[in-house]
């Protein structure tokens, strides 16, 4: 169970250090909700999906899918569903972690030259690193995000001054912080390790009962076959 619990979730913490997928750490309900819709579909209708993201060049999902589905349709003993979804939630919240931890470090390295930033620059860059937002990911894109006034989260900024900044300028700074955050990636704070999944496994509530006896109390624990429990006697 172990093994296979760290399996998956090393594909999983992969598949987050993506430019693809990076940016779902943000929500890992809603896309962990789009991977349950897809492994529903039949046969021909999955099918059809992995055709469309693999078009679409979503390649790490479709990768993440067929791996998914393979698991399901295992005759013999698998990981169950719970686990999968046990081991996405967890890597979702290493990659958010690392990504905080990244931002963290960024604003220490550009402590020194938001000083010499306007008012208006340094609230442009800040609002870059200002947390795991839609602006940071587009960022790490290599695109100049742009604050959007119809957004409730950018219109605080939107509003606080009179005239936008320059497409040079919002090129010119963004260059700045992409640079620092990529020169932080290389060299401060590396990406999580799947070491960390070797000979463990997660359980929560849903995946384990106990019961009680005149004599003692077991653990059933999930196994890796539907339907039968692994009993542990709780000393």
């Amino acid at each position: 169970m172990c093994s296979s619990y760290g399996f998956v979730a090393s594909k999983f913490l992969f598949a987050f250090q993506t430019r693809e997928l990076r940016g779902e750490v943000r929500d890992f309900r809603a896309f962990r909700n789009r991977l349950v819709a897809a492994l529903g579909k039949k046969p021909v209708e999955f099918n059809h999906k992995l055709a469309d993201l693999r078009t679409n060049g979503k390649a790490a999902e479709a990768s993440l899918l067929t791996l998914l589905r393979e698991i399901k349709e295992t005759s013999g003993p698998h990981l169950q569903a719970r686990h999968w979804k046990l081991a996405l939630e967890e890597t979702s919240k290493m990659a958010m972690t690392h990504w905080k931890s990244v931002i963290a470090e960024a604003k220490k390295n550009l402590a020194h030259t938001l000083k010499r930033f306007n008012d208006q620059d340094r609230h442009y860059a800040c609002w870059l690193l200002c947390g795991i937002n839609r602006q940071f990911f587009e960022l790490l894109d290599g695109r100049i995000p742009v604050p959007n006034p119809e957004v409730s989260f950018d219109r605080n900024y939107c509003l606080s001054y009179d005239r936008t900044l320059s497409p040079k300028t919002l090129r010119s700074i963004a260059g700045i912080v992409r640079r620092t955050v990529n020169r932080v990636r290389r060299e401060s704070v590396c990406y999580p390790r799947t070491k960390a999944f070797h000979n463990r496994i997660d359980f929560d509530t849903s995946c384990y009962t106990v019961r009680s006896t005149e004599d003692a109390q077991f653990l059933e624990l999930m196994s890796l076959q539907p339907g039968k429990r692994i009993s542990l006697r709780v000393l």
